[in-house]
């Protein structure tokens, strides 16, 4: 430093073979004379700290104030530590001052300008570090002029306490003091100044720290009037403005974060029928939630400032949760029960099923006749093969039963009406099909002609069982379809809100990023 170069520029080197190591001043080869004879240092050590008491002030006058001027040099940045809302730094800490009892005559001394003596030796400003949580330094010998100016630099490691903004982590700035002045003196007895009236601190010598930059200092002098001791202390604070290295936290918290939250909105994407919606929403959710443990870890339990980030996982989980909520409405809406009622017109036939399903391209589960899309269309008559008997239902004419059961139905009807008038079994017996089971038992002409009255009722019964039998499959058939066209009436209605729902969240989504941004 500067004050070692004059210093040493100024040192008469005096041999000392008296010197003796652990005296109480410091009679190195330093200040030695390069003459020969008795020890030039010692004697002035002794004739300046025989009568000196370091209990008091060294003035004169009692009511003068002794001015004292202090700087801080930054060397290094420990710690920032958010958790336990404490700095650690590691500085240099320099006092100087006026001892108006330690000088002497250069002339009678052999010319020599500096001394060092020990900081119990001589008096010391009581300089101490207001928000200190720990303070170490070490005690190093003090430099005397020889007008009695005194310079007293030391390496120092100091703990402060700090109050850590995260607002806005991991993009944040923080302000810290060091906090110096005097424990029992005011400005008239101790004017404690900053050297050379400087403004902000050295940082020259700071080391690189990984995880922050020193961007700024700035020196600030403050009096404070205390009311219960009728006195106004000064002190001097010392900020340090730290801007935190954000990329290892963008790498580690934000982009998974991101990347986890944009695998949720494949789950409006996924069909219903994989079974998965359910399960891929939780286990999203249940990430989201394992990476803020890992933020909480790194942030204090402070209720007075909450990172916008910590936010930002908040809202997110928020809306992953409701995108499970969402996925359960759309299943209920997918497995609708099979007999419950048709989707509703102004759905089934609107803008909908026209443009909106379009748009989100959710496909057309089946062709619908444009009869369904008619405003106030009844439902669609149709012509059963039976006996030209009209039997409502809401399936068009291909929607029937299979051309061959009808055709079936047909033949029976024929074979039916020939029996009525001509009472001729065999008839009936060419009209059924070549396979039919009722053909091979009417199939039986001797029975026929010795009791045909019998033989007739028989084969009457036989058609009129048949007819029933196909009537009813017809039915049952008719329903199974009509009941399955219902299903993917609502499947589709499904598809079509799941989709909706996910431009929702897609909205949302982006919306979110952009306001934290």
């Amino acid at each position: 430093m500067g004050g070692g170069g004059n210093f040493a520029a100024n040192t008469i080197h005096i041999p000392n073979p008296n010197h003796v190591p652990g005296s109480i001043y410091d009679t190195s080869s330093a200040f030695q004379s390069s003459q020969g004879g008795p020890c030039v240092v010692d004697h002035i050590g002794r004739t300046l700290l025989a009568n000196y008491t370091f209990r008091h002030r060294p003035v004169i006058n009692r009511s003068s104030s002794i001015v004292v001027e202090i700087m801080l040099t930054v060397i290094q940045l420990i710690s920032l530590d958010e958790k336990q809302q404490e700095m650690a730094t590691k500085v240099w800490f320099d006092q100087r001052w006026t001892d108006e009892f330690v000088n002497w005559n250069g002339t009678e001394f052999d010319d020599i300008k500096w001394m060092t003596f020990r900081s119990n030796e001589i008096w010391t400003p009581d300089i101490a570090i207001d928000n200190s949580i720990k303070y170490e330094r070490e005690d190093l010998n003090l430099h005397v002029s020889i007008d009695g100016n005194v310079w007293w630099s030391m390496p120092a490691v100091v703990r402060t306490s700090c109050n850590i903004d995260t607002r806005f982590f991991p993009f944040d700035t923080q302000k810290c003091k060091i906090v110096l002045g005097s424990w029992y003196h005011d400005p008239s007895e101790l004017d404690l100044r900053v050297q050379g009236n400087a403004t902000k601190m050295k940082k020259d010598y700071f080391m690189h720290n990984a995880q922050w930059d020193l961007i700024n200092t700035h020196i600030q002098v403050n009096n404070e009037y205390q009311a219960a001791y009728d006195m106004t202390f000064r002190t001097i604070d010392f900020f340090l403005e730290f801007k935190r290295k954000s990329l290892y936290f963008l790498l580690i918290l934000i982009v998974p974060f991101i990347m986890i939250s944009t695998v949720s909105l494949s789950n409006f994407v996924l069909p219903c029928e994989s079974g998965e919606k359910i399960s891929l929403g939780i286990t999203v959710l249940l990430s989201l939630f394992v990476n803020l443990l890992n933020l909480v870890d790194l942030l204090p339990e402070s209720s007075d400032s909450f990172p916008l980030l910590g936010s930002y996982y908040l809202i997110s989980m928020g809306l992953v949760a409701s995108s499970v909520i969402m996925t359960v409405f759309v299943l209920n809406i997918h497995h609708q029960p099979i007999k419950s009622r048709r989707l509703p017109e102004h759905l089934r036939c609107g803008w909908m099923f026209l443009y909106i399903s379009r748009i989100l391209c959710a496909g057309y589960p089946v062709k619908i006749p444009k009869k369904f899309c008619k405003s106030h269309s009844k439902p669609y008559q149709i012509k059963c093969c039976i006996n030209g008997l009209k039997k409502p239902s809401n399936h068009t004419a291909k929607d029937i039963a299979s051309r061959h059961n009808c055709l079936l139905l047909e033949n029976l009807n024929h074979a039916f009406s020939a029996v009525n008038s001509s009472n001729h079994v065999a008839a009936t017996h060419e009209a059924l099909p070549a396979n039919s089971n009722l053909r091979n038992r009417s199939a039986k002409p001797r029975s026929i002609e010795e009791k045909p009255d019998e033989s007739l009722d028989a084969v009457l019964t036989l058609v009129q069982e048949i007819k029933d039998r196909i009537t009813r499959e017809q039915t049952k058939e008719m329903e199974k379809e009509y009941q399955q066209y219902i299903k993917e009436e609502w499947r589709f209605f499904a598809r079509v809100v799941d989709r909706l729902l996910g431009v929702v969240y897609v909205v949302l989504f982006v919306s979110l990023i952009f306001a934290f941004s």
